[in-house]
């Protein structure tokens, strides 16, 4: 078939976004030069503004979901320590791009509640 190319939109702050609708998702890669100097504090600036931003939950997120995100973060007093309990709640999961969930209605609650890889 023919060669297809996804859209991305790029926001005020250089957020870039996907918008494509067909359900092929997305590989990225990064790359590091080794040696790389580290942000400066203008760049920590910017991304500390930012941070309020990517906190945020989605307005429509559903109860089952809250109350498993308050189960997993329970005990824990930072925003570092929640991020990290979801993180280790998360890596229990196997890692498979062979997963229905991306077509869903709600692709993070068909995850998280039906379509999940098995458990490690």
């Amino acid at each position: 078939g023919a060669a297809r190319y996804v859209e991305f939109t790029r926001d005020r702050d250089d957020t870039l976004r996907y918008v494509g609708t067909e359900g092929l998702g997305i590989v990225y890669y990064v790359y590091v030069p080794r040696g790389a100097e580290p942000p400066s504090r203008s760049e920590l600036d910017r991304v500390e503004g930012n941070r309020e931003r990517y906190l945020q939950l989605p307005s429509d997120l559903s109860p089952e979901v809250r109350r498993l995100a308050e189960r997993v973060t329970a005990g824990e007093g930072t925003v570092l320590g929640k991020a990290r309990a979801v993180e280790r709640y998360l890596s229990r999961f196997r890692y498979t791009l062979d997963l229905e969930s991306g077509n869903a209605e709600r692709p993070m609650e068909d995850f998280l509640f039906r379509t999940h890889a098995r458990l490690y």
